[in-house]
């Protein structure tokens, strides 16, 4: 049994998952195919063996004792990641250290009773989601239930249901397509309405649980979730616990400001006014538990918020915090009743030298319009208004915004039923805006991880790849409660030159790097020639060595090396040959950042087609290594990049990289490690396993680095 979790992320989705709404997002699929089946069924359990093994490859039942299957010789048994003893393949925790084998998973159980759940082993008819808890548990958390995948390789009920409704989505497209944000619409696809507004949401803004399957029940609905609960502090419980600071009560404002604006099309304003709802994440980030519904009688409105703040952070307590109160006050009168003039006043209370408040981890710019400029933010957000009162609180417009046919900008009032939460905001253009100036935030590191795996691969007798990992961290405090200063070197390095020369030279390499940059790295991250220089010493190391040894040709030693150092959130990128250097985020997807220095490539690069150059028989030989030529012939490729979202880097081997493997498999494989709560030694073994699978004939080597950034709200 596989212990990925699939996540609603990775594919390009169609057009058409655009739901309608302002700030409406895609939401994307882990994978490309999906069974025909609702619930992909688990393998068939026969009569009398309930405590037997079924072998995943042969579907044939086994004593609980065996390790291989006794019919087609498949291991029937998984390391516990937690303490490496063998767990059967149909056990959901290890005997030894209860440590879950998958990460558990969240129900969300909507217009059903607990009763329908105390005396069931799973959530679903199915059997495919297993209830976690005891009864009395269950009693205790409902309507949240703890349950766990026992087939989380395959696909969802929600996934496939959306996949195979994608040509009825496509013919709504072209002829209703506000039909597609109709409620009764997905009601009918079997899934509860309230999850559109999560699969819109959910891949831009990480406060809001990511959605992993839905269904409807005659006497039920069931949203299920990521399990995050056990990360997660309640804001009430936080703020009675501890005296934030100003910075940090003004970064929660701001955030549920930000969020509002994108709950008031959605009609889900009352999930920021409910303080039970309101939590912090590892990094003291808002996040939220559930989307709740607004009352279509009496909908919620703007000033609601800073009357929560009020009580909330219980802001006439401290007298740091009078500018916050007073603010406060103001907008319960009404004068700051739009998201743009209540952004503003925050950002008036913020430190100097801070430009911009921003949520943290969603957005790395944001836009400033100039105060005569009218943006959405600019529109009423009081559910409210009538028509008539909509139409006459439009502020901000001067008089080349309208012309004698009317505004230049016109509100579809018609459609809007009376509720600007109804209204299409896609209808809207502000030209103005597109014009708009972007700054881009100071961040701060946050968290810096790695881990590295080397494997001498399936077909060679010796390893001759190599790496390197050093790290320094400094925790400090600071407003958002975790800020570090890290300093990191990576370096991975493949050998060549026959015999044992080849796992000389990589690990020479790696020491001659790290020595280099023990004693030369000062206080900020070293420049192109200080990198150069490093780099050049290692080639130097090794190519007296060759001459010392009158080695020659091919007899020579060399190797590859790509480096990654890395000081806070600024980063350099170095290499030689055809090892490689992976970024991957949720802004650039998967980005190969190192060119190889082989033939192929210089063809390509002289204007040749790169069908031609790669059909050169020699097109994968290196043009560049460390060690066979001296320092004049060593041209190392040097970038740098300053890293404004979280980041995930690898570094490794062309026996991890050849044949596209990663190109093919790191929605897969890479994109979940970007999560903190991924175990990223897990996922490098894992790497490893996958470089052995479908290469296996060189050595294989990986170094992933994960960095973690959020705004910086400190003084400047």
């Amino acid at each position: 049994m596989g212990n990925a979790t699939p996540y609603f992320y990775g594919a390009i989705a169609p057009s058409w998952l655009f739901l309608p709404g302002h700030g409406a997002k895609p939401f994307f699929f882990h994978r490309h195919t999906v069974p025909k089946a609702p619930f992909p069924p688990t393998p068939p359990v026969p009569k009398g063996s309930r405590d037997m093994v079924i072998c995943p490859q042969c579907i044939q039942a086994n004593p609980s004792e065996n390790r291989f299957c006794q019919y087609c010789g498949t291991p029937l048994t998984v390391p516990c990641p937690q303490c490496e003893a063998p767990v059967r393949l149909q056990q959901d925790q290890c005997d030894i250290c209860q440590t879950w084998l998958n990460q558990p998973l969240q129900a969300l159980v909507l217009d059903g009773s607990i009763d329908l759940f105390q005396s069931r082993e799973t959530l679903d008819e199915e059997g495919r989601y297993h209830l976690a808890d005891p009864p009395e548990i269950r009693a205790q958390t409902f309507p949240w239930l703890k349950v766990m995948d026992t087939a989380p390789d395959a696909s969802s009920y929600l996934e496939e249901t959306l996949q195979q409704e994608t040509e009825a989505f496509h013919r709504l497209e072209a002829t209703d397509k506000a039909k597609i944000s109709d409620p009764q619409l997905w009601v009918d696809m079997g899934i509860p309405a309230i999850a559109r507004h999560y699969l819109s949401l959910q891949d831009s803004f990480s406060t809001f649980p990511k959605l992993y399957d839905a269904w409807i029940r005659p006497d039920h609905q069931i949203l299920l979730f990521e399990h995050r609960q056990d990360l997660l502090i309640p804001l009430e419980a936080y703020c009675e616990a501890e005296t934030p600071l100003l910075e940090q009560l003004l970064q929660w404002c701001f955030q549920m400001v930000q969020l509002w604006r994108e709950l008031v099309p959605i009609q889900c304003c009352r999930t920021l006014l409910e303080p039970t709802n309101l939590y912090l994440d590892e990094d003291q980030s808002l996040v939220v538990e559930q989307l709740l519904n607004d009352d279509p009688e009496n909908p919620p409105a703007l000033e609601q918020l800073p009357q929560l703040w009020q009580t909330l952070f219980s802001l006439g307590e401290q007298s740091e915090w009078q500018p916050l109160y007073a603010l406060t006050e103001t907008a319960q009168e009404g004068s700051f009743n739009t998201v743009s003039r209540l952004k503003k006043a925050l950002r008036d209370l913020a430190p100097e030298g801070i430009a911009e408040l921003l949520t943290p981890g969603e957005l790395e710019a944001v836009e400033l319009q100039p105060e005569d400029v009218m943006t959405l933010d600019d529109l009423p957000l009081a559910a409210d208004l009538n028509p008539e009162e909509l139409a006459l609180d439009i502020e901000g417009l001067d008089e080349s915004s309208t012309s004698e046919d009317g505004p230049a900008y016109p509100l579809d009032i018609e459609n809007s039923e009376g509720n600007i939460a109804s209204a299409d905001f896609q209808s809207f253009t502000f030209p103005e805006e597109e014009e708009a100036s972007t700054v881009v935030l100071p961040m701060n590191l946050v968290s810096l991880e790695d881990a590295g795996l080397t494997d001498i691969g399936q077909e060679r007798d010796h390893n001759e790849d190599y790496f390197g990992i050093r790290t320094k961290i400094e925790k400090q405090e600071n407003l958002l409660g975790r800020q570090i200063q890290g300093r990191g070197l990576y370096v991975v390095c493949d050998g060549m030159g026959g015999h044992a020369a080849g796992e000389v030279a990589s690990a020479m390499a790696v020491e001659t790097i790290q020595d280099f940059f023990q004693e030369h790295w000062g206080e900020t991250l070293p420049d192109e020639a200080m990198i150069h220089e490093g780099i050049i010493k290692a080639n130097d190391v090794l190519y007296r060595i060759n001459v010392r040894n009158s080695r020659s040709g091919s007899g020579r030693m060399g190797t590859t090396l790509v480096l990654l150092l890395v000081q806070d959130n600024q980063l350099a990128i170095a290499h030689v040959g055809d090892s490689r250097i992976y970024r991957v985020s949720r802004k650039w997807n998967l980005e190969q950042v190192t060119v190889d220095h082989e033939v192929g490539q210089r063809e390509i690069h002289r204007g040749v087609d790169p069908d031609l150059a790669y059909g050169r028989p020699d097109a994968y030989q290196l043009t560049q290594a460390l060690g066979p030529r001296e320092n004049s012939f060593v041209e190392p490729d040097i970038n740098f990049i300053h890293v404004n979202e979280d980041c995930l880097f690898l570094l490794c081997s062309d026996g991890l990289s050849d044949n596209d493997l990663i190109e093919e498999t790191w929605k897969e494989s890479l994109l979940p490690l970007l999560s903190s709560r991924a175990n990223l030694e897990e996922g490098v073994r894992e790497l490893i396993a996958l470089g052995n699978k479908h290469n296996g004939h060189d050595n294989i080597t990986a170094v992933v680095v994960r960095l973690r950034v959020r705004p910086n709200l400190g003084l400047q």
